[in-house]
This record gives C-alpha cells, structure tokens and sequence, in this order.
C-alpha cells in the first residue's frame, strides 16, 4: 500500500526548518568622520554635529548662568538687618528728587539714605549702576572690600566730596577750595565745576572770581585748556588775565 504524501502544513509543523537563532540588533552609537570615538546623539542637531565653537559656546553660557544664579542665591542669604548708606551727590537743581531701580528715592541733592542691603544688591540695575560709576551716587557703608572692587566702588583717599564739603562747597574759601579741588576725581570735579557755574549764573555772591581763578589754574594745569568756568569767570573780573 503506499505512503500517503504529507501536505505542506503538516510537513510545516512536523519538521520544522533548522533555522539560524536571530539577535535583536544593539544600536551602536555614531561615529564622527575621521575619527574612532563614539559621539553621544547629544552632540547632534539638525543632521549635523556640533562646532568646536558652538560647544564652547553652549559650556559658556551654561557657567554665566550658574554664577549668575550662585550670585542671587548669595545675596538671599544676606542678613535682613545688614543695611547700605548712600549719599547722592549730582549737582542737580535744589529739590531735585533721585529715584534709584527698586532701592528708593532720594529727596534732594546731598542727601544720605540708608537702604537694605539685600535690596541694594537685589535691585541694581542700569540708573543706580550708572549713578555710581559717575560717582554721584557713593556708597559710604555696608559693603565689603571685595563687594567695593566688584560693584566699582573702591574709592581712593580724596578723590570724593564728603557730604559736609558739598553742602558747604559754596562757603569755602580759595585756599580751601583749591586744595579739595585739586584731589578730586574728575567727575567730582565736574560736579564742582557745575554748582559754581550755576551759582555764578544766578548772581550768588559767593562765587568770587578769586575761588573761579584757581579752579581754572588748575585745570589749565591738568591740560584742559578753556575751563567750564572761563566764561562765569570773565562775567565776574574785571581783570581777566592770569598771573
């Protein structure tokens, strides 16, 4: 009798075929032309990797942050009871208030205010920076020796008016004057030059041609050639020419 003949589903399951053991494929991480090291897919963007430039850039920025957010977390742990005194010396018109980013306002010219430190530190922003590196704003107390070098504010001997100096600007004599006024960085000798040119302006008999000459001297001396003052000075002396 003959053998039936097996149907290809039978000889399917019956003798199955000896075929490989298929792996699961590990991708392996892409290469950069010309060079053996694996780069990491997130040095890619847009189909292409990343510049030298561009990664230097991208470590920059990430450490301006880090220290900008190290610099606010400091100053939030600064002592609510640590404060900043502040004189403001602009020579504006009297009754000129000054109103400095989220600190406050000063009343008038030649005022002292007395702000929270962690607010002043908190809140710098380009008016009150402005106002110190002109040296009208002043920073007199509260702030450490290296918080001075980095807000700009490190003054050397002299070279500012103290409060009582600027309030009586006006009152003192040449001699006085000229000493104070020789010493003086140039933006405070602007200030100076600017309150007696707005005096003698106004007619206040306390700006003597005497008091102009030797502030002109001295500027002549520091190789500006036509003071400020030249013209308030030619106003008020009879004799205009310098011994």
């Amino acid at each position: 009798m003959a053998r039936p003949k097996k149907t290809v589903t039978e000889e399917a399951v019956l003798e199955p075929k000896n075929e490989e053991v298929q792996t699961a494929e590990i991708p392996v991480a892409d290469v950069a032309p010309e060079t053996s090291e694996a780069v990491p897919k997130t040095a890619e963007k847009a189909g292409h990797y990343y510049t030298d430039d561009e990664i230097n850039a991208l470590v920059k920025n990430a450490v301006k942050e880090a220290l900008a957010y190290q610099g606010k977390s400091a100053e939030a742990l600064i002592d609510a009871s640590e404060t900043v005194t502040l004189l403001f010396i602009g020579g504006i018109a009297p009754g000129t208030a000054v109103t400095l980013d989220g600190i406050g306002k000063i009343p008038r010219d030649g005022n002292i205010m007395t702000v929270s430190k962690r607010d002043f530190l908190m809140n710098l922003g380009n008016t009150t920076d402005l106002l110190m590196r002109k040296r009208k704003l002043i920073v007199l107390e509260g702030l450490t020796d290296e918080e001075r070098v980095r807000y700009g504010v490190k003054y050397e001997d002299g070279e500012l008016m103290t409060q009582e100096t600027y309030q009586k600007l006006l009152d003192l004599d040449a001699k006085k004057l000229a000493a104070i006024f020789s010493g003086l960085c140039e933006e405070h000798k602007m200030i100076v030059r600017r309150v007696f040119r707005t005096a003698g302006i106004a007619g206040d008999g306390r700006v003597s041609p005497e008091k102009l000459k030797v502030m002109i001297k001295l500027d002549r001396a520091a190789g500006i050639k036509e003071s400020p003052l030249t013209e308030i000075y030619k106003r008020l002396a009879v004799n205009t020419e310098f011994d």
